[in-house]
């Protein structure tokens, strides 16, 4: 029985070393090979600019300087302008490689970067699922659904597939129906930032 164990850890190992030889793992931003899935190459890795503290207390904006005024710090354009939102958070900047990894995941059927940028996201987000912000029973994920023509052009969506990996990471509950998208926008990738 031990036998037959170890011979099944060896095999799958082996499938797995074959498939890479086959099929070898590549960053999901440059195509570069990697040693592993869900990778990003060092030159990619070094590119992304992950928001951190300081920052704006409400939409998440960057601080280039530290404030040491206490919480709830908001950027002049919170204080000015009010937003609709309680608190928002982002994982990175939208630069080249982000842009990558954005694209590559909507366009390029590249769902194996999910687990990658859904541990992001909880990391980015982890005061809402922290319990200082809320009970996990309070939160629930909705992500934004796509038109029905764009839906079938993509094959899937992609936030509702990130929100479904995010609520079974997290424990948090999802509500995937709840949104219908009617109108066909334009898609965001032709959009200013104005």
């Amino acid at each position: 029985m031990i036998w037959f164990y170890i011979l099944k850890i060896d095999l799958s190992l082996l499938k797995r070393n074959f498939l890479d030889i086959i099929l070898p793992p590549r960053c999901p931003s440059c195509g570069l090979v990697q040693m592993q899935n869900d990778a990003l190459c060092k030159d990619c890795w070094h590119q992304l600019n992950f928001i951190i503290p300081p920052q704006c207390e409400c939409c998440g904006i960057p601080f280039e300087l530290a404030i040491n005024d206490g919480e709830n710090i908001q950027c002049g354009n919170c204080l000015t302008y009010p937003p609709y939102f309680t608190k928002a958070r982002a994982v990175f900047n939208y630069n080249n490689i982000s842009k990558k990894l954005v694209l590559n995941l909507k366009y390029g059927d590249r769902l194996d970067i999910i687990p990658t940028i859904s541990n992001w996201m909880i990391a980015a987000g982890h005061e809402f699922i922290n319990p200082k912000f809320g009970n996990k029973q309070n939160i629930i994920l909705i992500p934004v659904p796509l038109h029905r023509r764009r839906l079938f052009s993509r094959r899937f969506n992609q936030s509702g597939e990130i929100a479904k990996s995010i609520a079974n990471k997290s424990g948090i509950d999802i509500v995937l129906d709840i949104l219908k998208r009617i109108i066909n926008t334009p898609s965001q990738g032709v959009l200013s930032t104005k």
